[in-house]
């Protein structure tokens, strides 16, 4: 068999028919115009036949779960290996999926903490260990100094009574007495053989830890009984904590994932935020007063009762109607929210519509006016309390996630462990390693592993899922990428070739959809479509090595490659004197960042990977100016003023997301 994927007769969409062969283990790249149909190519024929032939292999019964593929429009296609496809968009929407969950990363993490974590009380702070003989004599020291008290053990059924009296042991406290153990009394339910009667103080420390000991090599539970034989407390030789002596388990990995019902927090349900009332997002103009509307939900209907009531508590405590809502003071605005004790605020009328969410327009109404807030319970860990207390290298698992992915490689890489833990946790360890190692090649060592998967970019969704591929180091797979290099600053290119290179090492073919002209100058093979777009495109134009591209004269991209053609820089540039102007811009990363946008002219923000361009723009630009005109944004950077925004009638955001959300939907429906 010849190691290469041969197609023949390819008609896809707008391709013609067009016959071309891709060597194994090769990098090659698949360019041409827009619409020339690279992707009709590379996804909808190799990679749909090859999926197809998967799902073919599979039996009936499993097939009839699966989503149906058709066979693509070709007459044959050999040589092709499986095959998996990465695509420049973020297909993920669920708010529980993270970096570390998208790389597999967290889950090699939670391996690591429940085996080799310290496990500290979630109530006094301190680490939890097996108890000893002297932590117990210390507690009771401390709580019951001079006291007398009795030491007893539980009888069970496999302490016998001859044992007992062999060892001394001839007295127990029955039903708050002290007795003699004897034929009558040694079957009783309640019967606690007494080990030693002694005061609490340092003379008899030793003699009290001799008892102790004496204790638990009869039983697994001791009490504590005080003068008057009632019982004081109880002490097990378990996992518990020193200072409370609640007892623990070690937990499960199962116990440390938020996408578990054992692991996720009971308030926020793993989510690490719960929805709260947001008083920016309710009055809807900070300008007006009360009486003239600045809450605009009261204004409903519906609501009048609990406008009156409002209305009502306002003038009990003097809150003055008739003021502005941004002239109000801090004491008044925090009973407008919170209210008092015979009228909760805001926050009371939005907890009496949380119990008519079952109603689908009251969801739509509180979405509009909440928004997320982290969650008090769990501390924006996700997970449950004890789990979230857990430490490693004298780091939980929310600090780890929360560092970036080049200083969390550095604390990993340089933790010293003990030779036990070492056997331990190596495997997992080294697996994180491995993987943040691949985070850090395709340029992603600005992301933390808590970064919610569905705020990545396009770029940045597609290189995550390219480091996971690189961790599973699979072999003799063909992987489909379609313009890996997009958002991505020059400077951050050469790392991402690096690593695609890496995965063809692993014996692997790989198919880059791409228009850069240094990653094209860099591969193995290429192949060519065009010579137009749509209709006018879908032709072979060259099919073979790089380095013989030059002699195709007809080639587009072997005439930018040559640099006979080249995109020319304009000769004067336009300018303007309006101008948007935003004052101390912070969120993530940014650090305060004040800037002028001109009005009217073609503005470019630029940088390298993770310095801050989308949050700058989106979240601090846009996310703030929508709300001058009456639109709401989640979590919307911190600005100090946006001024100019006098100078347009709308703003929109253009993002490389699908315009069409349904099946029906086509240009002409989405034009209008």
């Amino acid at each position: 068999m010849q190691k290469k994927i041969s197609v023949v007769g390819a008609s896809q969409n707008n391709l013609k028919g067009i016959d071309f062969q891709i060597p194994w283990y090769q990098l090659c790249v698949v360019t041409g115009l827009s619409g020339s149909g690279k992707s009709s190519l590379a996804i909808e024929t190799i990679h749909s036949e090859s999926r197809r032939r998967y799902l073919e292999s599979l039996s009936t019964y499993a097939r009839q779960f699966l989503e149906r593929i058709d066979k693509p429009n070709v007459l044959s296609i050999d040589g092709v290996p499986p095959s998996i496809s990465i695509e420049s968009r973020n297909s993920v929407k669920n708010s529980r999926s993270t970096v570390g969950t998208l790389t597999d990363i967290y889950d090699y993490m939670r391996i690591i903490f429940s085996r080799s974590g310290k496990i500290y009380c979630p109530d006094c702070d301190m680490e939890c260990a097996s108890l000893s003989n002297e932590n117990i004599f210390n507690n009771l020291f401390l709580h019951y100094k001079n006291q007398e008290i009795s030491i007893c053990i539980s009888k069970d059924n496999e302490t016998k009574y001859s044992t007992l009296r062999k060892i001394g042991i001839v007295e127990a406290i029955v039903a708050g007495k002290t007795v003699l153990i004897d034929k009558n009394n040694k079957d009783a339910l309640e019967i606690y053989p007494l080990i030693d009667t002694i005061s609490i103080n340092k003379k008899n420390q030793s003699r009290i830890i001799e008892s102790v000991e004496l204790a638990f090599g009869l039983s697994k539970t001791i009490y504590i009984f005080n003068k008057k034989k009632s019982a004081l407390r109880t002490f097990k030789k378990e996992f518990c904590c020193p200072s409370c002596f609640t007892e623990f388990k070690r937990p499960s990995p199962n116990q440390l994932s938020f996408n578990s019902p054992d692991g996720a927090c009971k308030e926020c349900k793993g989510f690490g935020n719960i929805l709260l009332p947001d008083l920016n997002l309710i009055v809807s103009d900070k300008k007006k007063s009360i009486r003239e509307g600045c809450i605009g939900i009261l204004g409903r209907r519906s609501y009048g009762h609990d406008k009156k009531r409002f209305m009502e508590f306002c003038s009990r405590r003097k809150i003055n109607i008739d003021t502005p809502y941004d002239a109000l003071s801090k004491d008044a605005i925090n009973l407008i929210l919170n209210g008092d004790d015979k009228y909760k605020g805001l926050t009371g009328f939005f907890k009496r519509l949380e119990r008519k969410r079952y109603k689908i327009y009251i969801r739509v109404l509180l979405s509009k006016f909440r928004t997320p807030a982290e969650c008090k319970s769990c501390q924006g860990s996700r997970i449950n309390p004890i789990a979230s207390k857990i430490r490693f290298g004298d780091r939980t698992i929310k600090e780890l996630c929360s560092l970036s992915i080049d200083k969390l490689l550095k604390f990993l890489v340089g933790i010293k462990l003990t030779k036990k833990d070492r056997d331990i946790v190596d495997e997992p360890l080294r697996q994180c390693i491995e993987r943040l190692n691949y985070l850090v090649e395709v340029g992603l060592e600005y992301l933390t592993l808590a970064r919610l998967g569905r705020t990545l970019s396009g770029g940045e969704a597609q290189r995550v899922n390219l480091a996971q591929q690189l961790g599973s180091r699979l072999t003799d797979t063909l992987y489909v990428l379609d313009e890996p290099s997009i958002g991505l600053h020059p400077k951050d290119i050469e790392r991402l070739l690096k690593t695609i290179k890496n995965l063809r090492d692993l014996d692997n073919t790989i198919v880059l959809i791409e228009h850069d002209l240094d990653i094209i100058s860099k591969a193995d093979w290429i192949i060519e479509l065009g010579p137009r777009s749509g209709e006018n495109g879908g032709r072979l134009i060259y099919c073979g090595p790089t380095e013989n591209i030059n002699t195709k004269k007809e080639s587009i991209t072997n005439k930018y490659l040559t640099g006979n053609l080249f995109v020319e820089t304009p000769r004067q540039r336009r300018s303007s004197t309006q101008k948007l102007k935003m004052k101390y811009a912070s969120k993530n990363n940014l650090k305060k960042v004040s800037c002028d946008i001109p009005l009217n002219c073609i503005t470019c923000v630029t940088g390298v990977s993770g310095s801050g361009k989308s949050t700058l723009i989106k979240d601090c630009l846009y996310g703030n100016a929508i709300r001058e005109y009456g639109q709401s944004y989640e979590s919307p950077g911190n600005v100090s003023s946006i001024s100019g925004l006098h100078n347009l009638k709308e703003i929109v955001m253009i993002t490389q997301e699908t315009i069409g959300t349904s099946n029906r939907s086509n240009p002409a429906s989405y034009m209008k």
